[in-house]
């Protein structure tokens, strides 16, 4: 009731001005998107949209986070990132006159409330306000350096310290101070790791109980807690 009306309103307003971020999660000043449409709520688990569907709209997400993946033909999934509040999602498809399928499933890893504004929509909206062009063609330029440098990672530094890097990158954009260290966002699986550093969940698994040895972090059920964070950065490199 009260409380659902309370984040309506909320989502509401992020969507009329939201930041829009990068793939680590930093923060900055966003295209204001319409909100015209009431917001859509996702489970955590469901998909948002799925690799292969008709690219007609974009994903404005203001509550909770989003996992983007490709299924590989060995039947694994590679997490290309994370997208959070003030994230869009699909917004290529948007600047196409026949959108092409979706290369990705977008798939909510929190409970997640988001703005779907159709590709017409958005673009009147570009038109209207060519200022945003800029923005947006920015929100798609920084993410292009995490992928080249993830590229790089993959042939230069074995899997515990691309999992020392990968936690440290989210505990830099996300961690929330406590006195045991900075604790990362819950929710994330093993295998959600692996598909981002792309290594196999053992590797994974082995990589978590190295830097458990060394002290630099704890981890329970989906959580990890990061200990000492120069360290851990020291570590992957």
């Amino acid at each position: 009731g009260r409380r659902r009306r309370a984040r309506g309103r909320r989502g509401a307003a992020a969507a009329q001005g939201a930041p829009s971020s990068r793939a680590g999660g930093g923060r900055g000043a966003g295209p204001p998107v319409t909100a015209a449409d009431p917001p859509r709520r996702y489970r955590a688990g469901e998909p948002i949209f799925v690799v292969g569907g008709r690219g007609g709209f974009v994903v404005l997400i203001v509550e909770g986070r989003a996992k983007i993946i490709v299924p590989a033909p060995t039947g694994t999934e590679t997490v290309l990132g994370l997208r959070g509040p003030g994230d869009l999602v699909g917004e290529l498809s948007a600047v196409e006159d026949e959108p092409a399928p979706r290369s990705a499933t977008v798939v909510a890893v929190d409970p997640v409330v988001c703005r779907v504004v159709r590709n017409g929509d958005f673009r009147s909206l570009l038109a209207g306000r060519p200022s945003i062009a800029p923005e947006l063609l920015g929100l798609v330029a920084s993410r292009l350096p995490s992928s080249d440098r993830r590229l790089v990672e993959i042939g230069a530094y074995d899997t515990a310290q691309r999992v020392a890097q990968l936690l440290a990158d989210m505990a830099e954009s996300g961690g929330r101070p406590s006195e045991a260290g900075l604790v990362l966002p819950a929710g994330l699986t093993q295998d959600d790791l692996a598909g981002m550093v792309d290594a196999s969940r053992e590797s994974v698994a082995r990589a978590l109980a190295a830097l458990r040895s060394l002290g630099l972090v704890s981890t329970a059920r989906r959580q990890v807690v990061v200990h000492d964070l120069p360290a851990l950065r020291a570590y992957g490199h």
